[in-house]
């Protein structure tokens, strides 16, 4: 199981938009290995949300090569908890449910995976009964 030690880490300023692309770079990331499948779907997702409708191609590629410079420079655990706390109410499960489409991108959900959606999931608090339901349709929507 995935345990990021919270007292550990630094604060990093985020803004909502950075914060919720991060996330999305966490999960890509939380494998260890890098699919060009999950990347494209970061791009897709966060190309089609009304918070990311002021970025052009290049601005959002810019803030995506940010976010992964503070990963690889700040860690996936300040980075995690810096997104979490800048991440509103109303996108928690829309981030959750993102996070979820991008892990299964690549045809499998590792034991790492899991334990990282399960921690995302507690992280952002969001109820069960939510949880199960994006799951549910995200079996739905890659049973082909």
């Amino acid at each position: 199981m995935i345990n990021f030690s919270k007292s550990k880490t630094e604060k990093i300023d985020l803004t909502t938009d950075e914060a919720f692309a991060a996330i999305t770079l966490i999960a890509m990331n939380i494998d260890g290995i890098n699919h060009k499948m999950e990347f494209k779907i970061i791009g897709m997702v966060l190309d089609r949300m009304k918070l990311f409708k002021h970025y052009n191609e290049d601005s959002l590629r810019k803030m995506l090569k940010k976010l992964h410079n503070l990963l690889m420079e700040k860690g996936i655990e300040t980075l995690y908890y810096s997104s979490i706390s800048n991440i509103p109410d109303d996108l928690r499960d829309t981030a959750y449910a993102i996070a979820i489409d991008i892990i299964i991108a690549d045809g499998k959900v590792v034991e790492q995976e899991k334990s990282f959606l399960e921690m995302l999931a507690k992280s952002l608090k969001i109820p069960v009964e939510t949880t199960n339901k994006i799951i549910e349709v995200m079996k739905i929507r890659y049973k082909g």
